[in-house]
């Protein structure tokens, strides 16, 4: 039987949808957790201080996916309105 990626329900739009608000539930930062500061400071500097550990040892790919990591958290916690 040939491999039908519909009947499976994937990439359909309401799965899309879905990933979609998992992914701005990520870093909610209307969750109690994030309403002190320092929490957010610490959860925007770990993964630019990791990406800046992966640059600096030569692993390129995983300094971007952390450095993409700390842009998307300063977004969510600070520069979004």
């Amino acid at each position: 039987m040939r491999w039908n990626w519909a009947s499976k329900g994937w990439p359909l739009r309401s799965n899309l949808v879905e990933l979609e608000t998992l992914m701005q539930k990520f870093i909610d930062r209307d969750h109690p957790f994030f309403r002190r500061i320092w929490v957010r400071v610490v959860t925007v500097a770990m993964p630019a201080a990791m990406a800046a550990v992966e640059f600096a040892t030569g692993g390129p790919g995983w300094g971007m996916v952390f450095g993409a990591t700390a842009l998307w958290a300063l977004w969510e916690l600070f520069l979004r309105r």
